[in-house]
């Protein structure tokens, strides 16, 4: 099990503060009370089955009600129907190019654990991670697809954000089971990623403090590759 990590605004004489689940305290330098909020990871969790048409991902402790989770995963022959558990799911985008990638996002509505993958139909592998968020709006901003066969990098193209802060969350796949480097340009975090020897998938984020673009590419050991990118608007 993957631990809760999050972090909670703090504000002393005039200063907000971070307080990590760690117990640091980080200075954030703008200690205006109308800025938006920051968004934290708070859990994940990964999981993948085979010739099952349901994927039951189980997170380490309940989801909490207005926090936003996201889920990357898909089948490899067929589209996902549905995401269920928690809220009401909804596909931010989807890339069927080669091996297929979805991003799906609810806002919690009902704290739960268990996030259920729909792929009926699908007679080979079935997965999704699910990442739990704190101080997010719940509203997707932008979206991107690529794919390709390129042996070198996978070119994942523009993750673009158009408000003040945002999470940008980027999501590769490959069904040789290949190995990912770190994407670039920018500060770009790992997530937990997941495998079962047929298919590879990792996915990373960055906090954005205003209108970007990232064009982003990532070292690859493997052959044909999907990704996709979503960017989420923070709570105000």
């Amino acid at each position: 099990n993957v631990p809760r990590q999050e972090t909670r605004p703090v504000r002393r004489a005039g200063l907000f503060l971070v307080a990590t689940a760690c117990g640091r305290i980080g200075f954030d330098p703008t200690p205006d009370a109308d800025s938006p909020a920051t968004p934290a990871l708070v859990q994940q969790q990964g999981q993948t089955t085979y010739d099952m048409p349901l994927l039951s991902i189980v997170l380490p402790a309940p989801a909490r009600v207005g926090d936003l989770l996201v889920m990357c995963g898909a089948s490899y022959d067929v589209d996902l129907t549905g995401v269920s558990g928690g809220g009401t799911w909804v596909e931010a985008v989807h890339d069927g190019g080669t091996d297929n990638v979805d991003i799906w996002y609810t806002t919690v509505t009902t704290a739960t654990t268990t996030i259920v993958v729909d792929g009926t139909g699908t007679t080979r592998s079935l997965w999704g991670q699910v990442s739990e968020w704190s101080g997010v709006a719940g509203s997707v901003d932008t979206t991107h697809t690529a794919s390709g066969s390129s042996t070198l990098d996978v070119a994942i193209g523009i993750a673009t954000t158009t408000a003040g802060r945002e999470l940008a969350y980027a999501c590769v796949v490959d069904a040789t089971g290949s190995t990912f480097g770190t994407p670039s340009p920018g500060a770009w975090t790992a997530l937990g990623g997941l495998g079962d020897g047929n298919i590879s998938q990792l996915e990373w984020y960055t906090i954005s403090s205003g209108p970007s673009s990232y064009t982003i590419a990532v070292p690859h050991s493997g052959n044909y590759w999907d990704a996709a990118t979503a960017t989420f608007i923070a709570e105000p």
